[in-house]
């Protein structure tokens, strides 16, 4: 079953318009950033639906052709995007766990629109007051965080490219 919008309905039925969804990439390599995505897609099932019908889903699931596809479609359809990143240094220094949260809060601070309430992919952020939503797969179940999940993607390989050009092996 692809992604839906079921959890970011539980948070629009209460009032909180703006559910961004969020994941991060880069968790399990040796090498590099690691990237949060959030994305605060419409309260508007036939809006989300084309992200439905152009295959989006876990990024992991989807080719790197499909997932460059999704992006100007996410791009055109979110009411919100944006990206942040911690460095390997930073990984190295605090941790991937906290590296990871930092990722995201710097995704979110860089959003265009405030995100009233938070689907995480499998942790919270705990030094965040917004109502939240850790939801273990939620790549594979929001379609929010699949979005954020691919933008995040999309970019840190892009990243992870123009490295391995300028230093090889």
């Amino acid at each position: 079953m692809p992604p839906d919008l079921r959890f970011e309905r539980h948070f629009w039925t209460t009032g909180q318009r703006h559910v961004a969804g969020l994941d991060e990439v880069g968790r399990g390599c040796w090498a590099g950033p690691v990237v949060a995505g959030a994305v605060i897609l419409p309260a508007d099932g036939p809006l989300c639906a084309l992200l439905r019908s152009a295959g989006l889903r876990d990024s992991k699931k989807l080719s790197a052709a499909q997932r460059q596809r999704l992006v100007p479609l996410i791009h055109a359809l979110a009411l919100g995007h944006a990206l942040g990143s911690a460095s390997a240094h930073e990984v190295d220094e605090q941790g991937i766990v906290a590296a990871c949260r930092l990722a995201m809060q710097r995704a979110l601070a860089a959003l265009p629109v405030v995100a009233d309430a938070l689907l995480l992919d499998a942790f919270p952020l705990p030094n965040d007051a917004r109502p939240q939503q850790a939801i273990v797969r939620g790549d594979d179940r929001s379609l929010s965080i699949a979005a954020a999940a691919v933008l995040a993607k999309v970019w840190r390989d892009a990243f992870m490219a123009t490295q391995a050009a300028a230093f090889p092996g």
